[in-house]
């Protein structure tokens, strides 16, 4: 594709026709044979406000999205209905904390409660052995030489900064 130089004023008037439309970059790029480097740039001189970035969501596209994801609506259908990507709907409901299948996910992974104390097991060539624990000098169940602390005393922290 040859470089095309300046802007006309066709060109500018479909921008922000295409613009005003909420079709994205990529698109308007393609259908003027531009770069979408420089359909942003273009956007930017002329004082567009939709364009790659800098969408500003109003309070109303706020609770719509709020309201569509609770009542079950796909976060694409939702993109669609505001004009947005999907991706920058999802962070939009993460960052008003809604719940979604993303997070769900996410919170899923995350354990309940921490797990409890595993128990030693021998690794090749090692035998468990009892040794006393460096920090309290109980006697605990040692997986080697490297094993020197209890499982109690691994677990806590005697830093002053601990919370």
């Amino acid at each position: 594709m040859a470089a095309k130089l300046g802007w006309s004023e066709r060109d500018v008037c479909v921008l922000r026709r295409l613009s005003a439309a909420n079709i994205g970059p990529a698109k308007i790029a393609a259908r003027l044979h531009r770069t979408e480097l420089a359909v942003n740039e273009k956007a930017r001189r002329i004082g567009l406000k939709r364009g790659a970035r800098g969408n500003s969501w109003t309070s109303i596209e706020n609770a719509s999205a709020s309201i569509w994801r609770t009542a079950g609506m796909p976060i694409a259908e939702i993109a669609r209905r505001l004009g947005r990507t999907p991706t920058a709907v999802l962070a939009r409901l993460e960052k008003l904390r809604e719940p979604s299948r993303l997070m769900a996910r996410r919170m899923a992974d995350i354990p309940a409660q921490p797990s409890a104390p595993r128990a030693p097991r021998p690794g090749p060539g090692r035998t468990i052995s009892t040794r006393s624990c460096m920090c309290c000098r109980k006697r605990f169940l040692s997986e080697g030489p490297h094993h020197r602390l209890c499982a109690y005393c691994r677990n806590i922290s005697l830093s002053p900064y601990a919370i």
